[in-house]
C-alpha cells in the first residue's frame, strides 16, 4: 500500500472512531437530559401535590368558617326573634294591663261570716281576671219598681220614667278607681235576703256589663242566682246557688230571663 492509502484508511478509521464518540457523547447527554426532565417533572408534580393540598385544606378551612358564621348568624336570628317574641308578650302585657283586656267585673253575693242559709249577704264586687278593671261605676236598681213606675210610650217608641222614681229605684251604687287582678271587694251595707228582681250595670274603662240577680223564698228558705251579660246580649256568666232542686232552677231562670235591660228617657 502506498503511503496516500495508508493516511485515508487511518483517516477513514479515526472519522469512525470520532463517530461512535459523538454517539456515546450525545447518548450520555440525552440520558442526562432525560434524568434532568424526570427530576424536574418529579419536583414539580410534587409542588403541585403540595399546593392541591394546600388549596383543599383552605378551601376546608373556608367551608367551616362559613358554616361556623352560618351557624352563629342561625344563632344570631333565633336569638332576636326570642327577644321580639319577649317584647311583643311584654307589650300586649303593658297594653292589657292599662285598658283591662277582656276583663270584666260582677256583682257575687257573699254570705256574711257565721251567717245560715237566710241571714246576711254583701254585695261583692268581683275581678276573676288577670288585670285589673279600672274606673269602676255600679248601680243595682230594683228592677220591679223601674218596671212599675216607668212606661212605653207607642208614638216614639221610647221608655219613659221619672227621675224621682229613677232614683227610688236605685238601691245601691258605687265608685271604684280601680279593681286589681284577682280580687274583690265587699260592699259596706249588708243585704237581708228576700224575693227580689235586681239589674245591675257595670260601667269600666273597658266595658259595660249588665247583670241580673233573681232572689225567690221557698218556705223559709231563699235561692239565688245571676246572669251577667254584655251590651250585645251574649251571656258572660252564670251563676245558680246552692244546689236547688230542678223545679227551684228552673223557676230561678225563668225569673232572669224575666228581668230586661231597659235604656229610659227621664220624664217630667
Amino acid at each position: 500500500m502506498n503511503t496516500v492509502t495508508i493516511i485515508a484508511l487511518i483517516l477513514i478509521f479515526a472519522g469512525g472512531i470520532g463517530a461512535i464518540l459523538l454517539s456515546v457523547g450525545q447518548a450520555q447527554s440525552s440520558q442526562a437530559d432525560k434524568s434532568d426532565i424526570i427530576n424536574t417533572t418529579k419536583d414539580e408534580n410534587t409542588s403541585l401535590r403540595k399546593q392541591l393540598t394546600d388549596l383543599q385544606n383552605e378551601r376546608n378551612e373556608l367551608k367551616k368558617d362559613l358554616k361556623d358564621r352560618d351557624q352563629k348568624l342561625n344563632n344570631q336570628t333565633k336569638e332576636i326573634i326570642n327577644l321580639n317574641n319577649k317584647i311583643v308578650e311584654k307589650s300586649e302585657y303593658i297594653e292589657k294591663f292599662i285598658s283591662s283586656g277582656t276583663s270584666f267585673p260582677y256583682i257575687d253575693l257573699k254570705k256574711s261570716v257565721g251567717s245560715n242559709q237566710n241571714d246576711q249577704y254583701y254585695f261583692t264586687l268581683v275581678n276573676d281576671f288577670e288585670y285589673p278593671i279600672y274606673n269602676i261605676l255600679v248601680q243595682i236598681f230594683d228592677y220591679d219598681v223601674l218596671n212599675s213606675k216607668a212606661y212605653f210610650d207607642k208614638r216614639d217608641k221610647i221608655h219613659y220614667i221619672k227621675l224621682e222614681d229613677y232614683k227610688t229605684a236605685r238601691k245601691y251604687t258605687t265608685n271604684l278607681d280601680e279593681l286589681p287582678s284577682n280580687s274583690s271587694r265587699m260592699s259596706e251595707d249588708l243585704l237581708t235576703p228576700k224575693p227580689a228582681n235586681l239589674l245591675i250595670k257595670i260601667n269600666c274603662r273597658n266595658t259595660v256589663v249588665l247583670q241580673k240577680i233573681a232572689m225567690i223564698k221557698k218556705g223559709i228558705d231563699f235561692y239565688a242566682g245571676y246572669q251577667v251579660f254584655d251590651t250585645r246580649g251574649v251571656l258572660l256568666k252564670e251563676e245558680i246557688y246552692g244546689d236547688p232542686s230542678f223545679i227551684i232552677r228552673k223557676e230561678l231562670k225563668e225569673a232572669l230571663n224575666a228581668i230586661e235591660h231597659i235604656e229610659y228617657t227621664f220624664s217630667n
